[in-house]
């Protein structure tokens, strides 16, 4: 293959999403890069007042990526969640993607959607896909009868009609009893049911258990680290607190050259992203302040919650894409691209970034230059800089 056919065969630095072609596994075809702007790259969907209107007491806002063609690709997307006194987000029963299990009134594990009925193999994607059965995973552990109440809706709909149980009956309403076995009654009765079952099961699971990976690897960072990750702490000794972190809450000072202060919530300080993929960080500017040029590993997706800033990031073709953004606009920075923010408002700003990827890094590209060991005669030859200036800027950083 020719020189020429390989640079086409490379992967673009993003590829914004575009829904009026046919969707492919992976996500839409790539729009055109050329008529690619940096609008493209800014979500407003969360600005303003979101009124929960649904029985749940909740709003959903979603960012996905048909309706916010730049996370295409990059294996990220978002949500807003509004909440009215006392809202829920409700359980959402699924099974990693395959089955879906809706307890309504209440069903055994053998429930499946009549549709699926002749469905009888199936292939999962992972090597430990597991299986969570939505009736023990709320009534047969230790989670509170009222949270569980609040969060199913269970006894706050009207009881079934004597023609509804009929039907159920003759199976002639949405499922069929050749399927379903019908566990009847409320609430009480699901998590009777329940603990039966995760009872009876029990002995089944210690046994075919062995060598199967946990729900969860919280590192323990005590452990030597592995290219993947901390080795798993003990599933025995987590507790609810270690999937908690509290670094993000209060007053974060800017006090730095750059005015801005990063709070990092990346596998190292908060262990429950081992392994998950994903972390996060703070960013808090004074007026002016700045997070300089910089990359990660990762994609990242950033939402302004106080301020106004400018932020934007540079493609391998040194194109910019920036950007002002307001209160509730989120803006996406694919993997490896440099990119950069800027409190451009008259008040301190305050945004959170999400990355996809437990220990994505941080280089900034200041600091990499003129803070560490390079010697003065390289920087100045690879930056075009002259030597007084790169003097300047090590002693900024307390290099020279």
């Amino acid at each position: 293959m020719s020189p020429s056919h390989l640079s086409h065969a490379i992967e673009l630095d993003f590829c914004v999403g575009d829904p009026s072609l046919p969707r492919g596994p992976q996500g839409y075809a790539c729009k055109d890069p050329t008529k690619v702007t940096t609008d493209d790259f800014v979500y407003t969907g969360f600005r303003g007042e979101k009124t929960p209107n649904n029985v749940f007491g909740n709003n959903v806002t979603l960012a996905f990526s048909d309706v916010f063609p730049a996370f295409n690709g990059l294996g990220i997307s978002m949500a807003r969640l509004d909440f009215a006194v006392g809202g829920v987000i409700q359980y959402i029963p699924i099974v990693r993607r395959k089955f879906l299990f809706w307890l309504k009134p209440c069903f055994t594990s053998k429930s499946m959607l009549a549709k699926l009925r002749l469905l009888h193999l199936f292939s999962l994607n992972g090597a430990n896909p597991a299986l969570q059965l939505t009736p023990t995973a709320l009534f047969a552990g230790n989670l509170p009868a009222d949270i569980a109440q609040k969060i199913t809706l269970f006894n706050k709909a009207p009881s079934p009609t004597k023609e509804e149980h009929l039907r159920w009956e003759l199976g002639k309403g949405a499922w069929s009893r050749a399927t379903t076995k019908v566990v009847e009654g409320d609430f009480v009765d699901c998590v009777v049911a329940a603990k039966e079952y995760s009872a009876n099961n029990d002995t089944k699971k210690k046994k075919t258990n062995k060598g199967v990976s946990s729900d969860f690897c919280v590192g323990d960072p005590s452990l030597p680290r592995g290219p993947q990750g901390y080795a798993c702490k003990d599933p025995a000794k987590v507790t609810t607190d270690y999937f908690v972190y509290t670094g993000f809450r209060g007053e974060k000072t800017p006090n730095n050259v750059f005015g801005n202060n990063v709070t990092l919530a990346f596998s190292n300080v908060f262990p429950a992203f081992n392994g998950l993929g994903i972390s996060m960080a703070r960013l808090d500017f004074v007026v002016g302040g700045v997070i300089p040029i910089h990359s990660h590993r990762t994609s990242e997706v950033l939402i302004l919650v106080k301020g106004s800033i400018i932020a934007g990031f540079i493609d391998t073709n040194n194109t910019a894409y920036y950007n002002r953004l307001e209160i509730g606009d989120v803006m996406v920075f694919p993997q490896a691209m440099v990119h950069f923010q800027i409190n451009v408002g008259k008040t301190p700003a305050t945004a959170y970034v999400s990355l996809n990827g437990a220990n994505p890094a941080l280089q900034l590209t200041p600091t990499s230059l003129f803070a560490g060991n390079l010697p003065a005669n390289i920087a100045q030859k690879i930056t075009l800089l002259s030597r007084k200036e790169v003097m300047q800027m090590q002693r900024i950083f307390g290099a020279a």
